[in-house]
C-alpha cells in the first residue's frame, strides 16, 4: 500500500472512529436516562426496544471482538 493510500486509510478510519464514539456517548447518555422511560410508563414494548438494541450491541461487538463468544450464544 502506497504511503498515500494509507494517510487516507488512517484518515477513514479515525473519521469513523469518531462517529463511533459519538454514537457510544449518545447510547450512554439514553441509558443513563433509561431510554426516556419513566418507571410508571415502562411496558414490555419497551423491553422488546432494548432487548433488540442488546443483540445489536452484542453482533456489533462480535464483528470487532474476533474470536470471542459470537451474539448467539448469550
Amino acid at each position: 500500500m502506497s504511503q498515500d493510500e494509507n494517510d487516507r486509510v488512517v484518515s477513514a478510519f479515525i473519521s469513523s472512529k469518531a462517529e463511533f464514539d459519538g454514537l457510544l456517548e449518545r447510547l450512554a447518555a439514553l441509558s443513563a436516562d433509561h431510554f426516556c422511560v419513566s418507571p410508571d410508563d415502562v411496558h414490555w414494548g419497551h423491553v422488546g426496544t432494548v432487548a433488540d438494541a442488546v443483540l445489536l450491541l452484542r453482533q456489533a461487538l462480535a464483528q470487532l471482538e474476533p474470536g470471542q463468544p459470537s451474539a448467539s450464544s448469550k
